[in-house]
Protein backbone atom coordinates (compact mmCIF):
# COMPACT_ATOMS: atom_id res chain seq x y z
CA UNK A 1 0.00 0.00 0.00
CA UNK A 2 3.18 2.53 1.12
CA UNK A 3 5.14 1.59 -2.40
CA UNK A 4 1.83 2.52 -4.26
CA UNK A 5 0.88 5.76 -2.23
CA UNK A 6 4.92 6.81 -3.22
CA UNK A 7 4.42 5.86 -6.47
CA UNK A 8 1.53 7.99 -7.12
CA UNK A 9 3.50 10.70 -5.51
CA UNK A 10 6.32 10.13 -7.58
CA UNK A 11 3.69 10.34 -10.64
CA UNK A 12 2.17 13.45 -9.14
CA UNK A 13 5.38 15.06 -8.37
CA UNK A 14 6.66 14.67 -11.86
CA UNK A 15 3.54 15.63 -13.26
CA UNK A 16 3.75 19.12 -11.49
CA UNK A 17 7.50 19.52 -12.56
CA UNK A 18 6.17 18.97 -16.33
CA UNK A 19 3.41 21.36 -15.52
CA UNK A 20 5.93 24.18 -14.48
CA UNK A 21 8.10 23.34 -17.32
CA UNK A 22 5.10 23.83 -19.55
CA UNK A 23 4.00 27.35 -17.94
CA UNK A 24 7.73 28.58 -17.78
CA UNK A 25 7.59 27.78 -21.62
CA UNK A 26 4.65 29.67 -22.05
CA UNK A 27 6.02 32.37 -20.01
CA UNK A 28 9.09 32.49 -22.25
CA UNK A 29 6.92 32.35 -25.38
CA UNK A 30 4.47 35.31 -24.27
CA UNK A 31 7.76 37.40 -23.28
CA UNK A 32 9.19 36.90 -27.31
CA UNK A 33 5.64 37.77 -28.23
CA UNK A 34 5.18 40.86 -26.22
CA UNK A 35 8.74 41.95 -28.11
CA UNK A 36 8.12 41.21 -31.39
CA UNK A 37 4.83 43.47 -30.69
CA UNK A 38 6.50 45.97 -29.57
CA UNK A 39 8.75 45.57 -32.75
CA UNK A 40 5.94 45.44 -34.94
CA UNK A 41 4.70 48.32 -33.27
CA UNK A 42 7.61 50.57 -34.00
CA UNK A 43 7.89 49.89 -37.18
CA UNK A 44 4.85 50.29 -37.99
CA UNK A 45 5.29 53.56 -36.78
CA UNK A 46 7.66 54.46 -38.48
CA UNK A 47 6.20 53.26 -41.79
CA UNK A 48 3.65 55.95 -40.51
CA UNK A 49 5.73 58.79 -40.22
CA UNK A 50 8.17 57.67 -43.42
CA UNK A 51 4.26 58.13 -45.29
CA UNK A 52 3.28 61.19 -43.99
CA UNK A 53 6.62 62.61 -45.18
CA UNK A 54 6.70 61.73 -48.74
CA UNK A 55 3.03 62.77 -48.65
CA UNK A 56 0.51 60.63 -47.15
CA UNK A 57 -2.67 59.42 -49.01
CA UNK A 58 -1.82 61.94 -51.59
CA UNK A 59 1.29 60.12 -52.48
CA UNK A 60 -1.33 57.43 -54.23
CA UNK A 61 -2.99 60.04 -56.51
CA UNK A 62 0.88 61.50 -57.29
CA UNK A 63 2.03 58.58 -58.24
CA UNK A 64 -1.06 58.37 -60.75
CA UNK A 65 -1.00 61.53 -61.50
CA UNK A 66 2.93 60.83 -62.75
CA UNK A 67 1.74 57.73 -64.65
CA UNK A 68 -0.70 59.73 -66.16
CA UNK A 69 1.74 62.35 -67.30
CA UNK A 70 4.07 59.87 -68.81
CA UNK A 71 1.33 58.46 -71.03
CA UNK A 72 0.30 61.88 -72.09
CA UNK A 73 4.07 62.80 -72.58
CA UNK A 74 4.48 59.59 -75.10
CA UNK A 75 1.58 60.60 -76.80
CA UNK A 76 2.69 64.19 -77.54
CA UNK A 77 6.37 62.64 -78.26
CA UNK A 78 4.87 60.18 -80.79
CA UNK A 79 2.75 62.76 -83.01
CA UNK A 80 5.75 65.36 -83.15
CA UNK A 81 7.65 62.61 -84.11
CA UNK A 82 5.15 61.72 -87.08
CA UNK A 83 4.71 65.39 -87.93
CA UNK A 84 8.65 65.82 -87.88
CA UNK A 85 9.43 62.62 -90.06
CA UNK A 86 7.18 64.25 -92.80
CA UNK A 87 10.12 66.58 -92.95
CA UNK A 88 7.70 69.49 -94.25
CA UNK A 89 8.09 72.82 -92.31
CA UNK A 90 4.38 74.18 -91.36
CA UNK A 91 2.79 77.31 -92.15
CA UNK A 92 1.41 77.23 -88.94
CA UNK A 93 4.85 77.44 -86.85
CA UNK A 94 5.10 79.59 -84.25
CA UNK A 95 7.91 82.70 -85.25
CA UNK A 96 10.20 81.50 -82.54
CA UNK A 97 9.74 77.73 -84.11
CA UNK A 98 9.09 76.22 -81.08
CA UNK A 99 6.44 74.06 -82.59
CA UNK A 100 5.04 73.22 -85.20
CA UNK A 101 1.11 73.46 -85.59
CA UNK A 102 -0.47 70.50 -87.40
CA UNK A 103 -3.62 69.81 -86.63
CA UNK A 104 -4.89 66.03 -86.61
CA UNK A 105 -8.60 66.16 -88.07
CA UNK A 106 -8.43 69.95 -87.93
CA UNK A 107 -9.27 71.62 -92.01
CA UNK A 108 -6.09 74.49 -92.44
CA UNK A 109 -9.09 77.19 -93.41
CA UNK A 110 -10.47 76.42 -89.81
CA UNK A 111 -6.79 77.06 -88.18
CA UNK A 112 -6.56 80.81 -90.30
CA UNK A 113 -9.64 82.26 -89.29
CA UNK A 114 -9.30 80.96 -85.61
CA UNK A 115 -8.60 83.97 -83.04
CA UNK A 116 -9.21 84.06 -79.85
CA UNK A 117 -9.02 88.07 -79.95
CA UNK A 118 -7.01 88.89 -76.71
CA UNK A 119 -9.19 86.43 -74.68
CA UNK A 120 -8.02 85.46 -71.25
CA UNK A 121 -7.77 81.30 -71.31
CA UNK A 122 -7.50 80.06 -67.76
CA UNK A 123 -6.30 75.93 -67.84
CA UNK A 124 -6.61 74.07 -64.58
CA UNK A 125 -4.79 71.03 -64.29
CA UNK A 126 -3.06 68.87 -67.06
CA UNK A 127 0.61 68.37 -67.12
CA UNK A 128 2.90 70.60 -65.54
CA UNK A 129 6.08 69.94 -67.50
CA UNK A 130 3.68 71.26 -70.41
CA UNK A 131 2.83 74.54 -69.11
CA UNK A 132 5.11 76.28 -71.40
CA UNK A 133 3.58 74.44 -74.55
CA UNK A 134 -0.08 75.06 -73.16
CA UNK A 135 0.73 79.21 -73.17
CA UNK A 136 2.23 78.40 -76.13
CA UNK A 137 -0.88 77.31 -78.11
CA UNK A 138 -3.55 80.03 -76.34
CA UNK A 139 -1.11 82.74 -77.46
CA UNK A 140 -0.33 81.64 -80.45
CA UNK A 141 -3.86 82.17 -81.20
CA UNK A 142 -4.22 85.36 -80.06
CA UNK A 143 -4.97 84.43 -76.03
CA UNK A 144 -4.31 85.03 -73.05
CA UNK A 145 -3.01 82.35 -70.83
CA UNK A 146 -3.21 81.86 -67.27
CA UNK A 147 -2.64 78.50 -65.41
CA UNK A 148 -3.27 76.55 -62.00
CA UNK A 149 -2.55 73.21 -61.20
CA UNK A 150 -5.56 71.46 -60.04
CA UNK A 151 -3.93 71.10 -56.41
CA UNK A 152 -5.90 73.56 -53.57
CA UNK A 153 -3.99 74.04 -51.09
CA UNK A 154 -5.92 76.89 -50.09
CA UNK A 155 -9.66 75.80 -51.01
CA UNK A 156 -11.52 77.23 -53.34
CA UNK A 157 -10.39 80.51 -53.53
CA UNK A 158 -7.19 80.36 -55.64
CA UNK A 159 -9.50 79.03 -58.17
CA UNK A 160 -12.17 81.62 -57.28
CA UNK A 161 -9.75 84.55 -57.73
CA UNK A 162 -8.31 83.01 -60.90
CA UNK A 163 -11.95 82.38 -62.79
CA UNK A 164 -12.70 86.37 -61.85
CA UNK A 165 -9.25 86.93 -64.27
CA UNK A 166 -10.40 85.23 -67.18
CA UNK A 167 -12.84 84.85 -69.80
CA UNK A 168 -13.48 80.76 -70.00
CA UNK A 169 -12.21 78.09 -68.48
CA UNK A 170 -10.71 74.85 -69.55
CA UNK A 171 -10.47 71.80 -66.94
CA UNK A 172 -9.02 68.20 -68.25
CA UNK A 173 -10.11 64.98 -66.24
CA UNK A 174 -7.79 62.94 -66.50
CA UNK A 175 -5.42 64.59 -65.00
CA UNK A 176 -6.82 66.95 -62.23
CA UNK A 177 -8.46 66.69 -58.80
CA UNK A 178 -11.52 66.47 -58.12
CA UNK A 179 -12.02 69.56 -56.15
CA UNK A 180 -10.21 71.55 -58.65
CA UNK A 181 -13.06 70.60 -61.37
CA UNK A 182 -15.71 71.21 -58.51
CA UNK A 183 -14.45 74.88 -57.64
CA UNK A 184 -14.10 75.72 -60.98
CA UNK A 185 -17.33 74.74 -62.49
CA UNK A 186 -18.95 76.30 -59.10
CA UNK A 187 -16.63 79.85 -59.04
CA UNK A 188 -17.96 79.85 -63.20
CA UNK A 189 -21.63 79.27 -62.41
CA UNK A 190 -21.26 82.42 -60.39
CA UNK A 191 -19.65 84.71 -62.58
CA UNK A 192 -21.00 83.75 -65.60
CA UNK A 193 -17.88 82.07 -67.10
CA UNK A 194 -17.94 79.64 -69.14
CA UNK A 195 -16.19 76.33 -68.23
CA UNK A 196 -15.30 73.24 -70.41
CA UNK A 197 -13.98 69.76 -68.98
CA UNK A 198 -12.11 68.18 -71.67
CA UNK A 199 -10.97 64.33 -71.63
CA UNK A 200 -7.79 64.81 -72.44
CA UNK A 201 -4.72 67.32 -71.31
CA UNK A 202 -2.61 66.33 -73.70
CA UNK A 203 -1.27 69.33 -76.51
CA UNK A 204 -3.47 68.14 -79.79
CA UNK A 205 -6.67 68.04 -77.50
CA UNK A 206 -6.13 72.20 -76.33
CA UNK A 207 -5.47 73.14 -79.84
CA UNK A 208 -8.33 71.21 -81.54
CA UNK A 209 -10.51 72.63 -78.32
CA UNK A 210 -9.19 76.03 -79.14
CA UNK A 211 -10.22 75.98 -82.54
CA UNK A 212 -13.81 75.13 -81.95
CA UNK A 213 -14.62 77.00 -79.44
CA UNK A 214 -12.91 80.02 -81.24
CA UNK A 215 -15.04 79.24 -84.48
CA UNK A 216 -17.92 78.69 -82.42
CA UNK A 217 -18.02 75.01 -82.97
CA UNK A 218 -18.30 73.62 -79.82
CA UNK A 219 -20.10 70.64 -80.32
CA UNK A 220 -18.06 67.70 -78.52
CA UNK A 221 -16.58 69.85 -75.83
CA UNK A 222 -18.32 69.16 -72.40
CA UNK A 223 -19.44 72.73 -70.96
CA UNK A 224 -19.63 72.65 -67.23
CA UNK A 225 -21.57 74.97 -66.47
Amino acid sequence: MNKKLERNLNRANKKREELKYEINAIKSDKYITLLELDEEKRLNEKLVNDFEKIGGRNTFSYIGGLKGEIGLLTEDIKVLNKELSKQKPSKYQSEDKTIAFTFNGVKEEQCLDTSLEGMKVAFIGGVESLIPLYREVVEYFGGNFYYHCGRCSQGRKEIETLVSKTDVVFCPVDINSHNACRYAKKACKLSGKSCYFLKSSSLTTLRNVLVDFAGDDREGIVEGV
